[in-house]
């Protein structure tokens, strides 16, 4: 039995997979909800068919999936530390245009290659990167989503050169600077942003998640200024 944000309950004797509207096929598993979400949470609606997209913290693939159907030229770089076997079989069932990468986030500055990280039910040591490193590897980026828990202020400012697009989930519950921290400040000072809330899903209190009202956990949807 697979539960998602305890709004629904899925028997996975009865389901092999759900489809989205793109047609895309989704096994069941642990955050299936997640490859709908994608939908109200993004902005898709300026995506390049050159864009070099990288999808930070990507789950079981979701966003990186459906952003897929718009490029032609590169394929979407899809980062995940945790999720990573269900992100690499619904990549598989699809014959998306994405490549997986098993990884988590630090700073820059930071040395340490493996950290133990730890998300619900699943844990692992994990290598990590800085933004830096993993844009060093997709030979680019200009196109960015991260949803990584808090991890997002891990990323310095000077990271984001040369990235038009950022679509981001900040959790603001996690710093003590709030609108203030270096990276934010960044954001509005070289884009367009405008903010959308989470859903109604998000206030339902699951670990390791309290309830938090929607202004502390917003969605960014940033636009470079030219």
């Amino acid at each position: 039995m697979v539960w998602s944000e305890k709004m629904f309950c899925i028997n996975k004797k009865d389901l092999a997979y759900i489809t989205t509207k793109f047609n895309d096929k989704f096994l069941i598993t642990p955050d299936i909800h997640t490859s709908t979400s994608v939908f109200w949470r993004y902005d898709f609606s300026d995506i390049r068919r050159d864009d070099k997209i990288i999808d930070l913290g990507a789950n079981i693939g979701g966003f990186a999936i459906a952003a897929s159907h718009k490029v032609c030229k590169y394929p979407v770089m899809a980062i995940e530390p945790l999720r990573y076997k269900y992100l690499v079989n619904n990549i598989n069932i699809n014959n998306s245009f994405v490549y997986p990468f098993h990884g988590g986030i630090h700073s820059k500055y930071e040395t340490e290659k493996f950290k133990r990280l730890e998300w619900r039910e699943d844990k692992g040591l994990i290598p990590m990167y800085s933004l830096s490193e993993m844009i060093e590897k997709n030979n680019g980026c200009s196109f960015l989503k991260c949803d990584i828990e808090g991890f997002e202020f891990q990323i310095k400012p000077i990271e984001l050169e040369g990235i038009r697009r950022i679509e981001m989930q900040i959790h603001l519950d996690m710093i003590k600077e709030k609108w203030k921290h270096p990276l934010l400040k960044y954001i509005y000072k070289n884009y367009n942003v405008y903010i959308t809330p989470n859903s109604p899903i998000d206030r339902i209190p699951i670990a390791p998640h309290p309830s938090k009202p929607d202004l502390l956990r917003p969605q960014l949807h940033c636009f470079r200024i030219e």
